[in-house]
């Protein structure tokens, strides 16, 4: 199953234990940045996993927990297994049910007889086998015959042949669920909805007891309100949208420069586009993105300063280039003076 890590909605499974098993590479963090990974928080290059589920082993199962195969798998395991509970525990069982005769007769059963009797001991009567299905009306103070019901023992039933259902494959031989139940599910079970809101995204939190809506990946929404990204609006209060919001491309970061190493970045906004930072020289820095800055008349740069006695220059240089100048009290160029300084680019239509 299919089970929503972040915000299970299940009621309490027994699951089996398949012990630690081996996989390709992949990472936990506890804290991410998508820009600058070499800064996320957590485990990475872990290649094994606790395997917890109704196979005891997820690719060559040879024992299922559940009452039966499953018409679609959220995976593609190499062989299914019949070997579940039901085979194991009911088939015989219903059969009898189904195709099995029923039997009442009276019997002169003792103390002794009730107290070693079990429910699947076979009794033979006129040549055939009987499995006791009840015991009515034992009555130990009084030495009468008891109703006891029988149902006949069957023969070795054949076990029923893999059933599956006509769902669309998502790959392979093995029926899985369709491509779009897949992205529906992962829409789900990746946010965390705690109150009444309508989410369209993954990655999203809403907080107890909050109306609204989220459209987009990785928001939150801890009032009542709506969280849009990339929404069109032609007019706002009767006036142009492009006379009242901000009409043009920005790139909002904070910047830091060690060593001889390029400037790193943590992007507070961005829709300009992805800058590349490299060193040209001591004290000399580059951000590049290809045909983003064609008009040096239309692009705004700013860039803070955060060290007492230093100077940060910032210049259009090309249509695809901005440079960065770091220089001490002496007008010196001079490499690591940029920490956490504040770095702004707009570039207007």
């Amino acid at each position: 199953p299919n089970i929503a890590g972040a915000a299970p909605k299940i009621n309490i499974r027994i699951l089996l234990d398949g012990g630690e098993l081996y996989c390709l590479p992949y990472d936990i963090n506890d804290l991410e940045f998508p820009n600058l990974p070499f800064l996320n928080l957590g485990t990475s290059g872990i290649t094994s996993y606790p395997a917890v589920g109704h196979f005891d082993n997820p690719l060559l199962p040879t024992f299922d927990i559940n009452f039966g195969t499953c018409d679609y798998y959220y995976y593609n395991p190499s062989t299914l297994t019949n070997n579940n509970l039901y085979n194991l525990y009911w088939r015989r069982t219903i059969n009898q049910i189904n195709v099995g005769k029923m039997l009442t007769a009276y019997f002169d059963l003792n103390e002794l007889d009730i107290q070693s009797l079990k429910l699947n001991d076979k009794i033979r009567i006129d040549n055939s086998w009987w499995n006791i299905n009840r015991v009515i009306d034992y009555d130990a103070n009084n030495n009468t015959l008891t109703k006891v019901e029988l149902i006949s023992v069957d023969s070795e039933i054949e076990l029923a042949p893999f059933q599956t259902g006509n769902g669309t494959p998502f790959q392979g031989s093995i029926t899985e669920v369709s491509n779009s139940s897949v992205l529906h599910t992962r829409t789900q079970t990746s946010n965390v909805v705690l109150g009444d809101a309508n989410v369209f995204g993954r990655g999203n939190v809403v907080g107890e007891s909050v109306r609204g809506m989220i459209q987009g990946y990785g928001q939150s929404l801890s009032e009542d309100g709506l969280v849009l990204k990339n929404i069109q609006v032609e007019n706002i209060n009767g006036q142009s949208a492009s006379t009242i919001l901000p009409s043009y491309t920005k790139y909002i970061a904070t910047i830091s420069q060690t060593g001889t190493n390029a400037p790193t970045t943590y992007i507070l906004e961005n829709d300009l586009g992805d800058l590349v930072f490299t060193r040209t020289a001591v004290g000399r820095y580059v951000a590049t993105l290809t045909g983003a800055f064609l008009d040096k008349n239309k692009v705004y740069l700013f860039l803070s300063n955060t060290q007492v006695n230093t100077y940060n220059r910032i210049y259009w240089t090309t249509t695809d280039t901005i440079e960065i100048r770091t220089l001490d009290f002496t007008n010196t160029l001079t490499d690591g003076l940029l920490s956490y300084n504040t770095l702004e680019i707009r570039v207007y239509p």
